[in-house]
């Protein structure tokens, strides 16, 4: 990310922090402040409440003391404000009537005017104390108002301070939107002036691309057509101008034996490591002053078990008792070469180990073994091709008639099958023979690789 946009996104993204504490800030103290709002209405109901009851109270202790003055003086009741007093004049006013009546000693007594005294001490009673009881809730009300006045002062200094700072937040969060609009903006507008700038390249270089890949494909055909046109010279050059000894390469010996010793089996060859020699590397051995035998067959086998850097040792595998190995014989190996690998062509069935019997799997020993050593196999033959393999010519299977058909589905198969084997292992042996390529059975393959002894022995895979 370039640097200038580091230095934007860091205020950027500090403002937004800030805004989302301020926010959480402001919304917990509004949160609060109705908490303890809904208290205090809630205590103030209640004492409402409480001082409605009391006045009920009172209303009730009214209507009894008139209805009690109007039985003792016989007159209504003066609604003045010096209760007090005008209850201690009615007890007064009761006392001397009842003092008059046992005075006069009047049999006729009401006991209901006797009475009044007593009821009209407890009402009195019950008055002052209702009395009393309204003055302190009166009191207690005053005192709540006047701390619910304080409360309502001190929530409305909180919800003028918390809206202060909702609008302070609200104002960073206006500016802070407001940058991210700019350096979105600015951002958008160089960002599509790249893009614009890389849309124009990305065109250029797509011309030039469709104009060398035209030049390309004209120059792959010049260059096929060139290449067909060679080889078709090449081809009617062997053709009119064999070679004079097709096998000469086959025959070139790739080492001789400086050293042997007969009765411990070892010989040594004059090649080594720096001639990337390995050990299990086999060789027919050969008269140095003799002809190559037609079928290949040496004089005697050896396989190499100890590998110095130019020289190596190898163990005498089979040996003519009657020709045994002698100093300056030569060594042969087909497939080896110490400066650049054969290519070899291979078809037919084989009988690898000797045993007079087709392997089923005789011609992959074959490729493997080949491989094995640093030759190349390929499928088909041109004239970059050195050795060819063939074995027996597959077998050729007549077609197959309805009835065998209906027996068997795949009879068509196996017959299109062997055909194709048998059709591509003539047309091998015709391009060898146009092309005057070298052509081995499996027996003089053997020989010239100095393995025959060793396939008889065990099959090596």
């Amino acid at each position: 990310m370039p640097a200038g946009k580091q230095d934007q996104s860091g205020p950027l993204l500090y403002g937004l922090i800030t805004f989302v504490v301020l926010f959480l800030v402001a919304t917990t103290l509004a949160i609060m402040s109705y908490l303890k709002l809904e208290d205090a209405n809630n205590a103030a109901h209640r004492a409402s409440a409480s001082r409605t009851e009391m006045a009920k109270t009172l209303r009730e202790a009214q209507k009894d003391f008139d209805s009690l003055y109007s039985l003792v003086t016989g007159m209504v009741a003066q609604k003045d404000e010096d209760t007090h007093l005008k209850l201690e004049q009615v007890q007064d006013a009761a006392k001397e009537v009842l003092d008059q009546v046992n005075k006069d000693g009047s049999e006729d007594t009401n006991l209901e005017t006797t009475a009044i005294l007593p009821t009209m001490s407890i009402l009195l009673t019950q008055r002052n104390t209702a009395i009393e009881n309204a003055n302190n809730l009166t009191k207690k009300m005053k005192d709540m108002q006047q701390r619910w006045d304080l409360e309502v002062a001190g929530f409305r200094t909180g919800e003028e301070k918390l809206i202060a700072d909702r609008k302070a937040c609200q104002q960073q969060a206006d500016e802070v939107l407001s940058n991210v609009e700019k350096i979105h903006a600015s951002d958008k507008e160089a960002n599509e002036q790249r893009l614009k700038g890389l849309k124009q390249k990305l065109e250029e270089k797509d011309n030039k691309l469709k104009e060398t890949s035209k030049l390309l494909e004209a120059v792959t055909n010049n260059f096929k057509a060139s290449d067909k046109s060679r080889r078709e010279l090449e081809m009617q050059l062997e053709s009119i101008r064999p070679r004079p000894d097709i096998e000469v390469e086959a025959f070139k010996p790739d080492a001789k034996v400086v050293s042997v010793d007969l009765q411990t089996g070892i010989a040594y060859i004059n090649i080594g490591s720096k001639d990337k020699v390995y050990r299990g590397l086999t060789f027919g051995i050969y008269d140095r002053v003799a002809p190559i035998p037609l079928d290949g067959k040496g004089k005697a086998e050896v396989k190499v078990f100890d590998v110095q850097e130019s020289i190596s040792a190898v163990k005498i595998v089979s040996m003519d008792k009657k020709n045994p190995i002698i100093t300056d014989d030569i060594a042969i190996n087909l497939i080896w070469n110490k400066e650049t690998p054969n290519t070899f062509v291979v078809a037919g069935a084989f009988d690898f180990d000797g045993d007079g019997k087709i392997d089923y799997n005789g011609r992959d020993q074959i490729v493997k073994l080949i491989e094995q050593w640093g030759g190349i196999v390929v499928d088909k033959i041109d004239i970059n091709t050195d050795f060819i393999v063939l074995g027996n010519p597959p077998r050729k299977l007549p077609k197959p008639t309805e009835t065998q058909m209906d027996s068997d589905q795949l009879a068509m198969d196996k017959y299109e099958q062997a055909k194709t084997r048998y059709d591509n292992y003539s047309k091998i042996l015709s391009q060898a023979k146009a092309l005057s390529i070298p052509v081995f059975n499996t027996e003089r393959f053997k020989n010239l690789i100095g393995f025959d002894t060793e396939a008889r022995m065990s099959k090596p895979f």
